[in-house]
């Protein structure tokens, strides 16, 4: 009761000092508000950032696929992006979100923030993005420019999530493609699909799996690991000749291929040398 009798004082000075100040628009709540909120925020100053910029390559490859699904792909640049699905996590009444705000043809923002659905923390880092056409392909440039927090609330604030620079990097390099491709078998389709329930990971949906690309709803989608990330992926199979065809679409995650390098070509080849052995069983 105290503390509700304090915030409200504080409120009615704020609204009291808009007044006399002459500071008053055309709806005095309304901007009473507005500065009572702005009160109870902290906001620290942009530090800029000193990173090595990280490059991700892509080749030209017809089996890369452009995300045209809005709600299930966020779009960073061309074909490089990410399953917005993956971005929230709900626990014990808690939000923790890792957002991509502000795109612009060159930069963005990533926003890790903890919040009850009203009042939070976050930190945010401002990146800046430019691309190179090569005759193989083309390549982005991501680097991370500043870092700037903030809290709200009176009381009870909660902390800055911990997402430091190390925790950028690791998810600038984790954006992903997505990959079409073929594997012809010898095996009949329902053999070609035990391969891949004994030798992968299956994931039932009850609601179904929306393919990121087509919005095609599938009831279960596979797991394997690519350099220590999960990969996950779908297969059709159809009979064909005197066996039967796989038609594979995965999500690559990117991994570092060297150093501050993720190059989606020696990941794709890596991808359909896994799973083509897996359909060939």
């Amino acid at each position: 009761m105290y503390r509700a009798k304090n915030i409200q004082r504080i409120f009615f000075l704020l609204l009291s000092s808009l007044i006399l100040s002459g500071c008053l628009a055309t709806n005095p709540l309304e901007d009473a508000a507005k500065g009572f909120t702005t009160a109870l925020t902290s906001t620290s100053a942009s530090d800029p950032l000193r990173n090595t910029p990280i490059v991700m390559k892509v080749p030209n490859d017809s089996g890369i696929q452009s995300r045209k699904i809005a709600g299930f792909s966020t779009v960073i640049t061309r074909d490089i992006g990410f399953d917005s699905r993956t971005q929230t996590v709900h626990s014990n009444a808690m939000y923790h979100r890792l957002l991509t705000e502000s795109l612009t043809p060159n930069s963005f923002v990533v926003h890790a923030r903890t919040d009850n659905g009203v009042a939070g923390s976050g930190v945010k880092y401002s990146v800046n993005y430019a691309i190179d056409e090569l005759t193989s392909g083309y390549q982005v440039r991501f680097t991370p420019e500043s870092r700037s927090t903030y809290q709200t609330g009176l009381i009870g604030r909660f902390p800055i999530p911990p997402f430091d620079e190390s925790d950028l990097r690791k998810h600038l390099t984790s954006l992903q493609i997505v990959y079409k491709f073929e594997v012809d078998s010898s095996y009949n389709s329902e053999s070609v699909i035990s391969n891949f329930t004994r030798l992968a990971r299956a994931k039932a949906y009850a609601r179904g799996w929306a393919d990121p690309v087509t919005g095609k709803i599938f009831g279960r989608t596979f797991v394997s690991e690519l350099r220590g990330n999960e990969m996950t992926y779908v297969v059709e199979v159809f009979p064909y000749r005197n066996g039967s065809k796989a038609v594979i679409t995965a999500i690559i995650p990117g991994v570092e291929t060297s150093a501050h390098t993720v190059d989606f070509s020696i990941l794709i080849r890596e991808v359909r040398a896994a799973l083509e052995r897996i359909a060939r069983a």
